[in-house]
């Protein structure tokens, strides 16, 4: 039982905690809930009382599979530490606390009696009461250098997220199909039938605002339809530059499937910055993003490491909270069963992820004790 809560100073120098959390509390990548915490600081996810007791209520539900409050206790999920000056922790019992600065300002925290400085930005994680991990997000834009492999990673999770908020599920069955043979493509195809009813049956009601409810499985909303949500959109914009960029630079003779003209952006978000370039070969493209990007990025990252793994339930919870609809998806699940992807692809993307995060960071420092999962290569 490796337990720990979250301490979090808002923007008015206000000082809050969670309930304890309890259990798998460590913040090894990506296996440990605490790697969700600082992903989701990173993220911008975590500013304030009402971001902590959503998310606390949200990790309740997905890590511990348990929706334990009741209207009565949510007050006691995140308690309000009277706007204190500094946080003052004695007695400290838990495997792992995670302090967040989100002020406007650098604040102290009393530890066992002892300061400990925290700058604007920056997240404390103890071990106990032992300083375990420092680390500060980046302001602005953040840079990062891709190889081939990355891209091509990049654009396949993005495609796959997109499709999602589209209502093509039929692309999980198409895909899934590119990675099996012999006896588990018999087993496969058997029950497919059976899955696209189950699925078109979600899509009626994810979907049950939009003209795609009634259509047929092959059918979907267009990316830039009205009904399309900003996220899909977005992930288009990014996706389109990463691809288009390298396109040009790898193909600059042009030819079949290459787009000279400038993608078209329709996202909410600024265009994302994209050089590529091409030497003995080798292939890099250096893109510059901002903690936006990296938000869509690394849900469609997170979402595509669930399909490679099968968890069909975890990929539509991301999209919908449909209670009837995870109902059905959770058949749909048990006809998956005994199917395997290639289990590289786990490596790959949670190592892309990495990437990413420390793209996002100003500086990590790591206690002699901490996770291997995060000292720089």
């Amino acid at each position: 039982m490796t337990r720990g809560r979250i301490y979090l100073c808002d923007n008015s120098g206000a000082w809050y905690k969670t309930t304890l959390f309890i259990s798998d509390m460590y913040p090894d990548f990506p296996i440990g809930h605490g790697s969700e915490i600082i992903l989701s600081f990173l993220k911008r996810y975590l500013r304030n009382h009402s971001d902590l007791l959503r998310f606390t209520e949200e990790a309740y539900k997905k890590w511990f599979n348990k929706n334990i409050f009741d209207e009565y206790e949510r007050d006691e999920i995140v308690i309000d530490l009277w706007n204190a000056k500094s946080l003052c922790l004695e007695n400290v019992y838990d495997d792992y606390s995670y302090i967040l600065n989100c002020s406007k300002d650098s604040v102290n925290v009393i530890v066992e009696g002892r300061e400990v400085h925290i700058e604007k930005d920056e997240m404390l994680i103890l071990s106990y009461s032992d300083i375990y991990m420092r680390l500060r997000r980046n302001r602005g834009r953040k840079t990062i250098i891709l190889n081939n492999d990355d891209i091509t990673e990049c654009i396949n999770a993005l495609d796959f997220y997109i499709r999602m908020y589209l209502g093509q599920y039929n692309n999980i069955d198409l895909t899934m199909a590119m990675n099996l043979e012999g006896e588990d493509m018999r087993k496969f195809r058997a029950d497919r039938f059976t899955r696209e009813k189950l699925y078109t049956a979600i899509r009626s009601r994810v979907f049950k605002d939009t003209d795609i409810s009634e259509w047929e499985l092959n059918g979907s909303l267009g990316i830039w339809c009205d009904e399309t949500s900003d996220n899909a959109k977005c992930a288009y914009d990014i996706l389109q530059m990463l691809r288009y960029n390298r396109a040009n630079t790898c193909h600059p003779e042009g030819g079949f499937s290459v787009d000279f003209n400038t993608p078209l952006i329709k996202g909410s978000l600024p265009v994302i910055e994209c050089i590529c370039k091409k030497e003995n070969d080798i292939v890099t493209e250096t893109v510059r993003f901002n903690y936006e990007h990296f938000r869509i990025i690394d849900d469609a990252l997170r979402v595509y490491y669930y399909f490679k793994n099968v968890e069909i339930m975890d990929i539509f919870k991301y999209y919908t909270d449909d209670s009837i609809s995870i109902k059905i998806v959770s058949i749909v699940q048990e006809l998956y069963k005994g199917v395997h992807m290639d289990k590289k692809y786990s490596d790959i993307i949670n190592n892309l992820r990495l990437k990413f995060m420390y793209a996002c960071l100003d500086y990590i420092e790591l206690s002699e004790n901490a996770g291997k999962t995060y000292i720089r290569a």
